[in-house]
């Protein structure tokens, strides 16, 4: 387990995407279909696809046209945890812990390059690949 409580290896729940921000690299996540189902059903639908990483304080907010509904929602969340923002459609990527006002569908983790995220200016098009 990580430190956010979220399986790192040895499970079939997981599944593996890559980021690609243009000019800056790219980063590994791993999401759980265990955590949110629906969400993640929805969101490999979509895959691949590009749109526009937006830095917003300690988060990092990609746009989708996925619609989804409530999943084990929470407003707690660890540095490099992500999860799915219902109220404007997009994938969240926490970049220091925190508790926000609302509550998000929780989806995974960053496994690497974390420190990409961090260095996204205002923004960024990335481009968003299922690995396995």
């Amino acid at each position: 387990m990580t430190k956010s409580g979220l399986s790192a290896t040895g499970t079939v729940s997981r599944q593996k995407f890559r980021i690609s921000v243009t000019g800056k690299g790219e980063v590994t996540i791993n999401l759980y279909r265990h955590l949110s189902p629906s969400t993640l059903l929805r969101i490999n639908k979509i895959v691949p696809f590009e749109t526009h990483a937006v830095r917003q304080n300690w988060t990092v907010v990609m746009p989708t046209n996925v619609i989804a509904g409530k999943e084990k929602t929470r407003d707690e969340f660890k540095r490099g945890e992500i999860a799915f923002g219902l109220q404007e459609a997009a994938i969240v990527f926490f970049l220091r812990d925190m508790r926000v006002n609302r509550k998000y569908n929780i989806l995974g983790a960053v496994e690497a390059g974390l420190d990409v995220l961090d260095n996204i200016a205002h923004s960024e098009t990335v481009k968003v690949e299922r690995l396995e």
